[in-house]
């Protein structure tokens, strides 16, 4: 295989269940995965990282660099052709890395299943919701980490350094219902 094509959903968060482990596990959330918006990604084989995009041009580079580091592949262009807003509460961050993971692992036939991506490149550490969205879809309810052994407080993915993702624990498909989502004309305060 020379070249592939995927798409990610986005995903919508509930909630985190236990933010504290007084319940003995830490985290535990609920969610959907939603068709718009998506990631579409297309990329092949290549001697050194070309990366083009609108928006995800350094994330993208930073989510490939870090892979190589791992499983030593010489490089690789990705175009990224549709793009989820960042910071908008659709799941970004974990669909474009899963979307690089995973185009990365079928081209170089890395035969990882996307649990085992998803630890290679930080993510599930707090929730599962984005990480069994890109790969299953439907609405997902997760079991959250053991409290204190698997995680003793509440950190974003980013910060939970090498915490597995949590058990799931129901995943059903969800109805074909419309869903309206607003998002307001106005500055982001993320990262502030």
């Amino acid at each position: 295989m020379s070249r592939i094509a995927i798409r990610t959903p986005s995903r919508l968060h509930f909630s985190l269940i236990d933010l504290n482990g007084g319940l003995g596990r830490i985290d535990g959330s609920a969610g959907i995965a939603i068709a718009q918006p998506e990631f579409r990604i297309i990329a092949q084989k290549a001697n050194s990282v070309l990366i083009n995009s609108n928006q995800y041009t350094v994330r993208a580079q930073e989510i490939v660099e870090k892979l190589k580091k791992k499983y030593n592949f010489p490089g690789i262009s990705i175009e990224i052709l549709s793009e989820i807003p960042a910071h908008y509460g659709f799941g970004s961050g974990t669909q474009i890395s899963l979307g690089i993971a995973q185009v990365i692992n079928k081209l170089y036939n890395l035969k990882q299943s996307v649990q085992e991506l998803a630890v290679a490149i930080g993510r599930g550490g707090t929730s599962g919701i984005g990480i069994t969205a890109f790969e299953q879809g439907g609405f997902i309810l997760d079991g959250g980490h053991k409290y204190p052994d698997q995680k003793s407080s509440f950190l974003p993915s980013s910060a939970a350094g090498k915490v597995t993702p949590p058990p799931l624990l129901i995943r059903c498909d969800f109805p074909d219902w419309d869903i309206l989502i607003v998002t307001p004309d106005c500055n982001q305060i993320s990262g502030e």
